[in-house]
């Protein structure tokens, strides 16, 4: 029975998509956030095996980093792994604490790095979350072939079944409709100065994924800042 592994940089969709794995039939996804590990997936496999369940799911986003040894000592393993606009991942703030930062650029940075390697293998489906949420039935139409299993309910029917109060939901802000209202969130003026300061560890890769074309873009937001000043 494969086991699927989501993964991906933290902020940058990895709940929504475990979530979105449950309208999927035949799927067994963990509650919670929850480490991969080989004894973990197995009793998930064994417990399971008198149900009608195709795949095992765990999701925590720092599985994306052990993705090559887990794929290499499990061959049921697979990846669903997400990259998201790395402004809009460090400029995040956490839900309970609306003055902090969440995640490091650096950490944003070694994840894009690494997912150029991770992309090409044909265990690992990769998406970005921009695409995801703008075309959010295709994509899903999309894993759920990738997977072999049935497409079946809606979000609204996996959002009904959502506990509030759950931390994975409320690590999402709360459950809402998918849409594309949070890309782009680092072009507030709010979050200028959180950009003018880590924009210059995200240009690299920025630039090889194509979020960006210009290598000097953070002068836009110099000029701007500046004017509002």
């Amino acid at each position: 029975m494969p086991h699927l592994v989501i993964a991906g940089c933290p902020r940058s969709g990895t709940s929504l998509l475990m979530h979105s794995i449950r309208r999927l039939d035949n799927c067994f996804v963990a509650d919670g956030e929850c480490m991969y590990d080989q004894r973990a997936a197995d009793y998930m496999r064994d417990v399971r095996c008198d149900l009608p369940v195709a795949w095992t799911v765990t999701k925590r986003p720092r599985d994306f980093e052990r993705l090559p040894s887990i794929l290499s000592a499990d061959p049921e393993a697979r990846g669903l792994v997400i990259l998201r606009d790395g402004r809009d991942v460090v400029c995040s703030r956490h839900p309970k604490k609306p003055d902090l930062y969440i995640v490091n650029p650096k950490r944003w940075h070694s994840y894009a790095r690494l997912l150029h390697t991770l992309h090409r293998d044909e265990r690992i489906y990769a998406l970005r979350y921009e695409k995801f949420v703008s075309d959010y039935e295709w994509h899903m139409r999309e894993i759920a072939q990738w997977m072999g299993c049935p497409l079946v309910g809606t979000w609204a029917d996996v959002c009904d079944q959502l506990d509030p109060l759950n931390p994975v939901v409320q690590a999402m802000n709360g459950v809402r409709p998918v849409s594309r209202g949070r890309i782009g969130v680092w072009r507030d003026p709010e979050h200028a100065e959180r950009v003018l300061r880590v924009g210059n560890i995200l240009t690299e890769q920025l630039l090889a994924w194509g979020y960006e074309q210009d290598p000097h873009w953070m002068r836009r937001i110099t000029a701007g800042h500046g004017a509002r000043a």
